[in-house]
């Protein structure tokens, strides 16, 4: 039996929103028919303070670029092969996601005037849910990878199949950042919220 370790495919992608640390595993229950990578979503919050637009404003532009949230994701997998009566399959495959959002904290948003602060609970919900659908996007890209993997037929030699394993997994990885940036392009990276779910 060989077993590979646990293999990143692909890059790290940070995605930007323009204007306490956990864990949140979450596990799906595979049957015949599906598949379940493992999920490890993170949201970190980054302090910022003002009194006013302008000095929102002026907190992103200086420490970020303009930008109000992240996320980083990546995918990696592992697998196994076994050979088995002259021909050689694979016997486990397990992808990952790890996505980290970033989300701003407002310090002292309880001095800000009140019309300021209902804007800024407003703008920060449509943020949170920007950030997840990219946390969301990651992890549909792990389930590809393991479809993927799935179709694999088994092979004489085990060298050969596990490179047409990595093959496969690594090509369906390299689709996240277009598909990423697909998502931002639809949304106008969370301005447009909406056109989103018009398109699922």
């Amino acid at each position: 039996m060989m077993e590979s370790g646990w293999k990143v495919g692909g890059r790290c992608f940070v995605l930007a929103t323009l204007f306490a640390f956990w864990l949140v595993p979450v596990f799906a229950i595979a049957d015949g028919d599906t598949v379940a990578p493992l999920f490890f979503r993170s949201i970190e919050h980054f302090e910022i303070r003002a009194n006013s637009v302008q000095e929102l404003r002026a907190e992103f532009d200086g420490k970020f670029n303009g930008a109000m949230a992240h996320t980083f994701g990546r995918v990696r997998y592992r697998f196994e092969t076994e050979r088995r009566d002259g021909m050689c399959r694979v016997t486990t495959f397990r992808a990952q996601c790890d996505a980290k959002i970033r989300l701003p904290r407002w310090y002292d948003v309880d001095k800000a005037p009140k019309e300021l602060q209902d804007w800024w609970k407003k703008a920060y919900e449509g943020l949170r849910e920007h950030e997840f659908v990219h946390a969301d996007i990651c992890l549909q890209v792990a389930r590809d990878t393991e479809w993927a993997a799935r179709k694999i037929q088994p092979k004489q030699f085990c060298g050969s199949l596990s490179e047409e394993v990595e093959r496969a997994a690594d090509s369906v990885i390299a689709s996240m950042d277009r598909r990423q940036r697909e998502y931002d392009r639809i949304t106008d990276h969370g301005r447009k919220q909406e056109r989103y779910s018009a398109t699922r």
